[in-house]
C-alpha cells in the first residue's frame, strides 16, 4: 500500500478562548462546602495575552479560597488575569465556597452564577460563557441530571453548532456494594444521536446505543454504599450531543435517566430542559408577559448612554444575571444584580440593536430588545 502525506497547516492569526465547566458541585446543600471546578481553553492559533476569566458568584455564597488565587475580585466577581496562553493550552480553575444555613439559603432556593473570559476580538463567542443555575437541596436526591447553558439555547448559538453537556450523577444509597451500575438515557428526538460524544466519569464504564437510548454500563464497578464508605458512593458520567439544527424558536429539549443499581427497580433523575429562543424582536419601553416570565420596562428605549431596567414583581433581595447579545445573538456581556431596577450602562457598546436576556433566581427570565443611538 502506497503511503501519501498530506502537510496540515493552521490557519494563522484565529483569536478563539473558551471556557468550559468541569462538571457540576455534587449538592448545592444549606450549611456545607460548594466547590466549582471549570477550565479555560485557548482554541485559536494565536497567543492569548492578558485576557480576563470571570467567575460572577452568587453573593449569599461565602468565598472560601480559590487555586490558582485570584488576581483581582469587585463585589461577586471574581477575576483572573491570564498573561500568555499559547495555541492548544489551556488551565483549571477551582473556587471553593461554604453555603450560608438556614435561614440564609434554604431547600428550594436557586445558586445563580456564571463564568466568562473575555471576548473581544473572538471567532467565536458562544463558548466563552457558562450561566449557572444551581437548586439548593436539603436531605438531597443524589441522582440526577443537569444540562450547561442555563436551560436557554439561543438560534445563533444552534447554528454555529454549540452543543450540550450533560452530566450525570448517582450514589449508592443502599446498604450494600453495588457491582453493576447502569445509566440509561433515552435522548429526545430534537437531539442528533450521531453526534454524540463521551466524556468524563467517576468510573470506566462500556456504552452502547440503543434506538435513541444511550447505556452507560459500570460492569463490577463496586460502589460501596453511604453507610459504609460516604465519599465513595458516588458516581457521575457526562456527555455532549449537538441539537438538531432545524428546531425552530420554542423548541424545548427534555430527558431524563433511569440508574440501574444491580438488578433493582431503577431510579429516575429529574427532567432537564432547554428551550430553543430568541428575545422578542421588538422595540419599546414594555417587555410582553408570557408564562414563567417576568413583566419589564426599559426606559428609554432606544437610549444614549444609560437606561433603566424596571423588573415587575421583584423586591430589593430579587437576584438577576443580565446577558447581552449583538444582533446575530453573539453574548457580548453577562451583569449581575440586586433589586427591581438596574441602571444599564452603555459603555463601549457602538449604535444598533442589542438582544437580552433577563433571569431571575427562581427561573424566571424576561427578554427582548434595546437599541442604542
Amino acid at each position: 500500500m502506497d503511503t501519501a502525506n498530506f502537510a496540515v497547516h493552521p490557519i494563522p492569526g484565529i483569536i478563539d478562548y473558551a471556557v468550559s465547566l468541569n462538571g457540576y458541585p455534587a449538592a448545592v446543600r444549606p450549611g456545607f462546602p460548594c466547590t466549582f471546578n471549570f477550565s479555560y481553553t485557548n482554541r485559536g492559533t494565536t497567543t492569548l495575552n492578558n485576557k480576563e476569566v470571570v467567575f460572577i458568584k452568587d453573593p449569599r455564597l461565602q468565598l472560601v479560597n480559590t487555586n490558582p488565587p485570584y488576581t483581582s475580585m469587585s463585589g461577586d466577581s471574581i477575576k483572573w488575569n491570564i498573561s500568555t496562553l499559547l495555541p492548544e493550552g489551556y488551565g483549571n480553575i477551582t473556587v471553593n465556597t461554604d453555603i450560608p444555613a438556614i435561614p440564609v439559603m434554604n431547600p428550594g432556593d436557586t445558586v445563580f452564577s456564571a463564568i466568562y473570559i473575555d471576548s473581544t476580538s473572538d471567532y467565536n463567542r458562544f463558548d466563552n460563557y457558562i450561566p449557572l443555575r444551581l437548586p439548593v437541596t436539603g436531605s438531597y436526591d443524589p441522582n440526577d441530571k443537569q444540562g450547561n447553558h442555563g436551560g436557554f439555547l439561543t438560534p445563533a448559538e444552534l447554528n454555529s453548532g454549540k452543543w450540550l453537556d450533560y452530566t450525570i450523577r448517582f450514589q449508592n444509597t443502599g446498604n450494600d456494594t453495588a457491582f453493576l451500575v447502569v445509566v440509561r438515557d433515552t435522548l429526545s428526538e430534537l437531539l442528533d444521536l450521531g453526534s454524540i460524544r463521551p466524556g468524563a466519569s467517576s468510573h470506566p464504564y462500556e456504552l452502547e446505543i440503543e434506538d435513541n437510548a444511550l447505556k452507560f454500563i459500570f460492569n463490577n464497578i463496586l460502589l460501596p454504599d453511604s453507610t459504609v464508605n460516604e465519599p465513595g458512593s458516588h458516581g457521575f458520567v457526562r456527555f455532549q450531543i449537538d441539537p438538531r439544527g432545524d428546531l425552530p424558536l420554542g423548541a424545548l429539549v427534555e430527558n431524563s435517566a433511569a440508574i440501574y443499581f444491580d438488578y433493582n427497580e431503577p431510579v429516575v433523575t429529574n427532567t432537564c430542559f432547554h428551550t430553543i429562543g430568541l428575545p422578542l424582536i421588538s422595540v419599546g419601553v414594555e417587555t410582553p408577559r408570557q408564562a414563567n416570565s417576568l413583566g419589564m420596562r426599559v426606559m428609554p428605549n432606544p437610549f444614549g448612554e444609560e437606561t433603566l431596567l424596571q423588573i415587575d414583581d421583584s423586591s430589593a433581595d430579587s437576584q438577576f444575571l443580565l446577558f447581552l447579545y449583538d444582533a446575530q445573538g453573539r453574548p457580548l456581556r453577562a451583569e449581575q444584580f440586586f433589586g427591581s431596577e438596574y441602571v444599564f450602562q452603555r459603555k463601549n457598546l457602538p449604535s444598533g440593536y442589542f438582544f437580552y436576556q433577563l433571569m431571575r433566581s427562581d427561573g424566571k427570565t424576561a427578554s427582548g430588545t434595546i437599541v442604542v443611538r
